[in-house]
């Protein structure tokens, strides 16, 4: 039976239980965590790690690396289908909640870590020498200008 489960989670046509599984998931802290403001090493949402799906762990190769580059805006789909679900208890409320604010979190990270190296590329390019040379070329039209005059 767990077999028939298993092979059954891991098919590529039925990628519904896998995403439910994964907003599973990401509303359990010990899969969403960060190290200095960075996803540390058990967080799903990084591109590549080795965690097995929860309830999964047996099927050998079958991780959420990647899953969820490739599957984001299907796992945002489902999450607000779940949300928006009539009859949904206060608990699974505050579980898709979670699963919301992890996203965003992370998101967060993506955009903030995306700006900064954004700006070192475009600083990085401007060195010390190259402000002290237009100072000096900026003295010499100034003083060019009251010869001038």
């Amino acid at each position: 039976r767990k077999a028939i489960d298993d092979y059954d989670f891991s098919n590529q046509n039925r990628l519904e239980r896998r995403i439910d599984c994964y907003i599973e998931m990401l509303s359990e802290e010990r899969y969403i965590g960060y190290e200095k403001g960075v996803p540390n090493k058990n967080n799903i949402l990084k591109v590549e790690n080795k965690i097995p799906f929860k309830g999964h762990e047996d099927i050998e190769g079958l991780n959420t690396s990647h899953f969820w580059s490739h599957n984001s805006v299907e796992i945002k789909i489902r999450l607000e289908e779940l949300e928006n679900q009539e009859n949904i208890s206060e608990e699974e409320r505050e579980k898709y909640a979670r699963s919301k604010n992890a996203i965003e979190r992370y998101e967060n990270y993506l955009s903030s870590r995306n700006s900064a190296k954004r700006l070192e590329e475009e600083s990085s390019e401007l060195t010390l020498s190259d402000i002290q040379k237009a100072k000096s070329t900026i003295k010499g039209i100034i003083d060019k200008g009251k010869e001038i005059a």
